[in-house]
């Protein structure tokens, strides 16, 4: 089985600037480079699982974040594609949630199609939504401290009854938290996968629409190598 990192885009790769449309804007957090370098020489997929809700909104088109992302994978200037698929959820909060983070929904897609180990998969993002989706989802979270908002702030956090939050607690005491990315990211990662059990994949599981190659319709992720 394979392994994966499902990762955040406005705070987490990138600057956030709120409702983002121009490729102009796109500045990358210092270390994002370097750190997406060694999780690939990891033998890591990538998957990038965005929320934007300014297109639901009507601020800015899904052409427009298509156009960032490209400026984004520019700057980042890895071997394309970057991403074994990327996730465009542009739902806002007051509508019918499909793909919008906290749903699990994309990263269970991902697990079935990839085969990806849960064990071996990490959800990083900085915002609660972001920490939701990846419990829900059953896999390891990382909460990063580049948007903004620290992560400690957070009820899903702060919570000390749960035993999944228990998980992510230890995840946040590991020095590469601290700041991402940075250099001890990728090795946070590696080592504390390999020893830290993700929540509970046991019991009932959301249910997990099957979807063909061509899914633009129902749901707006992409291979990354699509138009």
């Amino acid at each position: 089985m394979s392994k994966a990192l499902f990762l955040d885009r406005d705070g987490t790769l990138i600057i956030d600037k709120v409702y983002l449309a121009d490729p102009a804007g796109v500045e990358l957090i210092p270390g994002t480079i370097e750190a997406l370098r060694q999780v690939r020489n990891l033998g890591y997929k990538l998957f990038l699982f965005t929320n934007q809700s300014g297109i639901g909104r009507g601020y800015h088109t899904i052409e427009d974040t298509y156009r960032v992302n490209a400026r984004m994978e520019e700057l980042i200037g890895l071997a394309a594609p970057l991403f074994d698929a990327v996730c465009i959820a542009p739902e806002t909060s007051e509508q019918p949630q499909v793909y919008r983070k906290p749903s699990p929904r994309f990263i269970l897609e991902m697990r079935a199609r990839h085969a990806l180990d849960p064990a071996h998969c990490w959800m990083v993002g900085d915002s609660a939504a972001d920490i939701g989706a990846g419990l829900a989802g059953r896999i390891n979270v990382a909460a990063v401290r580049t948007g903004k908002q620290d992560p400690s702030s957070l009820p899903e956090v702060a919570a000390k009854s749960r035993a999944s939050v228990r998980h992510l607690r230890r995840l946040r005491r590991h020095p590469g938290l601290k700041s991402f990315p940075c250099p001890s990211w990728p090795r946070l990662i590696s080592s504390a996968a390999a020893g830290t059990k993700p929540p509970s994949d046991k019991g009932s599981s959301p249910s997990i629409p099957t979807t063909g190659k061509n899914c633009s319709a129902t749901c707006p992720w992409r291979n990354s190598a699509a138009p």
